[in-house]
């Protein structure tokens, strides 16, 4: 699980960089997505239902 939260947390500056640095929302939009993915990734890897 800590990698997993390792790829997040890069994952995050990378939104983070795309967000500060002023770049086309469309880079911003594709960090979010890889968020999401890992985010319904941890949530399948502790047998977690997301809104639940």
């Amino acid at each position: 699980m800590g990698y997993r939260i390792s790829l997040t947390i890069e994952e995050l500056g990378e939104l983070s960089a795309s967000i500060t640095k002023g770049k086309p929302k469309e880079e911003a939009a594709e960090e979010l997505a890889d968020l999401l993915i890992l985010i319904l990734g941890h949530s399948l890897a502790m047998s977690v239902e997301p809104g639940k």
